[in-house]
């Protein structure tokens, strides 16, 4: 259901929407009215509103107006009789259809491009080489997420007692350990987001990627501190140490790319 907030001082309108009896067939809950802009403004900070309808004194439209520009909501012309009442109805529910429809349309691709951003990086980390103009074509279609341009950082870490843990000490599955660890060398910092893949229980390689510029040597650091505060974390969650054997950066995700070709060719 839809919600509305009606802002106004006329009583034979507040009368008019709270007396029109098709509110919940038209999508829409009962609305929320507000004698004042003062009181809209306390209403519009305590709850989320997809519409609001207002007819004020000037000056008081005006304030609420100023408010309103910090929110998303859509307007919605207030009516004088029912069958206007009726017409603005329908007018507002298509309005607010067709953003939700862009909302979903927007996290399904959202999601999409998720899904090729991990595909692409951890193909990378295992080894597989892409070309430049293939690189170019997968990161075109993820919605900025990632810039090939930019430097990154790769890094090959050992857990050497893992196996003897999810065997003797954890009771959940390697599936549910993996993903315990993935929770913790995934976070995001201000500079880096990070893929993680598991090579095996003992064994994971992570990957780096600048979410601005910066330089390769700023990766690399970036990089080295968030091995050091994963590795904290493991010691605090697992009481288990995390051994780096490994650490590269590069200036952007090509140069890795031909690396793994070069290896590949040998």
């Amino acid at each position: 259901m839809f919600t509305l907030l009606l802002s106004t001082d006329k009583k034979e309108i507040s009368a008019l929407y709270s007396a029109y009896p098709d509110w919940n067939v038209q999508g829409f809950e009962k609305p929320v009215i507000a004698g004042s802009a003062e009181e809209a403004v306390q209403l519009l900070a305590g709850r989320r509103f997809d519409a609001v309808s207002s007819l004020l004194p000037l000056d008081e439209g005006r304030k609420l107006f100023e408010v309103l520009r910090t929110y998303d909501t859509v307007g919605m012309q207030t009516a004088r009789d029912a069958a206007q009442l009726h017409r603005e109805i329908a007018v507002t529910r298509r309005e607010l259809l067709s953003r939700e429809k862009e909302r979903e349309q927007e996290e399904t691709e959202d999601g999409l491009s998720e899904i090729m951003l991990h595909d692409l990086l951890s193909g990378l980390l295992r080894g597989q080489s892409y070309s430049q103009e293939e690189i170019e074509n997968k990161t075109g279609l993820m919605q900025g997420l990632l810039d090939p341009d930019l430097p990154i950082a790769v890094s090959s870490v050992r857990l050497p007692e893992a196996e003897q843990f999810t065997q003797k000490r954890w009771k959940y599955g390697k599936d549910r350990f993996h993903n315990a660890l993935r929770n913790l060398f995934e976070r995001q910092t201000d500079t880096m987001n990070f893929v993680m893949m598991a090579v095996n229980e003992r064994h994971i390689r992570l990957l780096g990627y600048a979410m601005k510029p910066c330089t390769q040597a700023e990766a690399y650091l970036c990089m080295l501190n968030h091995i050091s505060t994963v590795r904290r974390m493991v010691d605090q969650f697992f009481d288990m140490p995390l051994v780096m054997r490994r650490l590269n950066s590069y200036p952007d995700l090509y140069h890795f790319s031909t690396e793994n070709a070069g290896k590949i060719a040998h």
